[in-house]
């Protein structure tokens, strides 16, 4: 019995390893995008303790340097925090990109092995076939055919 060999298996292969690297590479920015939001969490509370500062400044007696410094320090925080948002949304967007690329990754290698199973099924009927036909082959016994116009008459009615 012949081997089932599928044609395009190198073809699989690469499907499945470009979609090991998109899950690889998506995993990647999942994390760095869990960094940039914790990150952010940090700048959100430096910021509310400034403005708490700030505000405990202004109450007492005022220290204009002081003032002018803490303000300074959370315009910093609040333009800190603003690049963070754009960094936060670029990675947002590059993984909507990278699972996307993701999904195409998978459609396309679950194509292939639809179409390898479908191959090897026709292989497995096309197999049972030949062997049903050889099983036939062997079992059935072979007559020789005689040819009618070589046989003598048959009388009928004497």
């Amino acid at each position: 019995m012949r081997k089932f060999h599928f044609r395009l298996q190198p073809v699989l292969d690469q499907a499945l390893a470009q979609q090991r690297r998109i899950e690889l590479e998506l995993a990647r920015l999942r994390e760095a995008l869990a960094r940039e939001l914790e990150r952010l969490v940090r700048l959100g509370e430096a910021r509310s303790a400034r403005q708490r500062r700030v505000r405990e400044a202004s109450r007492g007696r005022l220290d204009l340097r002081r003032l002018e410094w803490e303000r300074r320090d959370l315009e910093r925080l609040v333009r800190a925090i603003a690049e963070q948002e754009m960094v936060r949304a670029d990675l947002n967007r590059e993984i909507e990109r990278t699972s996307e690329a993701l999904v195409q990754a998978m459609r396309r290698r679950q194509m292939l092995e639809k179409l390898r199973d479908r191959q090897h099924d026709e292989h497995r009927r096309e197999m049972t076939r030949l062997e049903i036909r050889q099983v036939d082959d062997l079992v059935t016994p072979r007559f020789p055919r005689v040819d009618a116009a070589l046989q003598p008459p048959t009388r009928q009615g004497v």
